[in-house]
């Protein structure tokens, strides 16, 4: 098995890091990096790596797999470009900067038979996987409302937030919900000096069924959020991405009043029960997924046409800010 990465800047080092260690256990029996900035040879030369700064150079050496890390913008062409050489494919997410561009990639990769998939990788967080169990089980019951927050993080200039990081949250209630979206709704706001495009947006989506989704994220602090709430029959979720912490809240409505301020505390306090879920790095897991998907000729866990719904969610999203109104999908 033989794989490239083409793109060595923030997300494109852990990749390479993991990939290296995939190598070492077996799974990987040759490595190639490529960069346009000589400068991340270091990098490559660290995890054992070929590097090449023309990313074509390294297509030429009969690859089974490409993980493609660039910049959001540039995800279409070489993505393109690599399935035309016949070669399996990862792309950071999002999966391109359009819809209608996602859909030319999918198809390509029918016609040739290749995988084709995209970095949505807190699905395979432990914490997102422990969820899944959950519902599965019936223990939160029908979902009602889900809501996310992310805050902190690099600033881009190529993408809005909605697109860089927004979308993970998007993806993620697509993942749980199983349902199609009716309605979406935005607003964003630009107020760092250094970005071109929108750094704060709330997302409001109406689900078919009635299940309502909400996403907040923003660059405006150094603190890093990453949060979901999920509110059902049976019972509440609360998970923070970082700390590895699941939450089960007893939901429940009490009756009558209350004697006290102590009193009303002491009822309206509900049954918490916190689990620390551990677990691989999650980027990890999302690699390997992937290589064992080629070897074994099978479909990735993350569909590359959940990747398409999340960027029409988004630019959905962008359009409904834009014109300050609901857009229906």
């Amino acid at each position: 098995m033989k794989g490239g990465l083409i793109g060595v800047g923030y997300i494109g080092v852990h990749h390479l890091r993991n990939l290296s260690r995939l190598m070492n256990e077996g799974y990987i029996d040759k490595l190639y990096a490529s960069d346009v900035d000589e400068s991340k040879k270091v990098y490559a030369d660290k995890y054992n790596a070929v590097f090449f700064k023309d990313y074509a150079k390294m297509l030429e050496h009969d690859l089974d797999f490409i993980i493609l890390a660039v910049p959001t913008k540039l995800h279409y062409n070489i993505g393109y470009e690599v399935l035309k050489n016949n070669i399996n494919l990862l792309i950071e997410k999002p999966m391109c900067m359009k819809p209608a561009e996602c859909l030319d990639l999918i198809k390509l990769a029918e016609d040739n038979k290749l995988i084709l998939t995209v970095g949505h990788v807190e699905r395979f967080n432990p914490v997102i996987q422990k969820l899944i169990d959950d519902i599965h089980k019936g223990v939160i019951g029908d979902i009602i409302s889900m809501s996310a927050r992310r805050h902190g993080g690099p600033r881009k200039v190529d993408t809005g937030i909605l697109l860089d990081i927004g979308i993970h949250d998007v993806d993620i209630m697509n993942y749980i919900c199983k349902r199609d979206i009716a309605k979406v709704y935005a607003y964003t706001l630009k107020k760092l000096s250094d970005v071109v495009n929108e750094d704060y947006g709330v997302i409001l989506m109406e689900f078919q069924g009635d299940v309502v989704g909400t996403v907040e994220v923003g660059r405006l602090t150094s603190v890093k959020v990453r949060e979901l709430h999920i509110i059902g029959t049976k019972n509440c979720v609360s998970l923070d991405y970082i700390k590895k912490e699941y939450s089960i809240i007893e939901n429940y409505i009490t009756g009558g009043g209350w004697r006290d301020y102590m009193d009303f505390i002491k009822k309206y306090t509900p049954v918490k029960k916190v689990i620390k879920v551990e677990g691989e790095e999650p980027l990890y897991i999302e690699l390997k997924t992937f290589i064992k998907c080629i070897e074994g000729n099978e479909p990735p866990p993350v569909d590359p046409y959940d990747a398409y719904k999340a960027v029409k969610i988004i630019d959905a999203a962008l359009e409904s800010s834009r014109v300050g109104r609901p857009i229906s999908l």
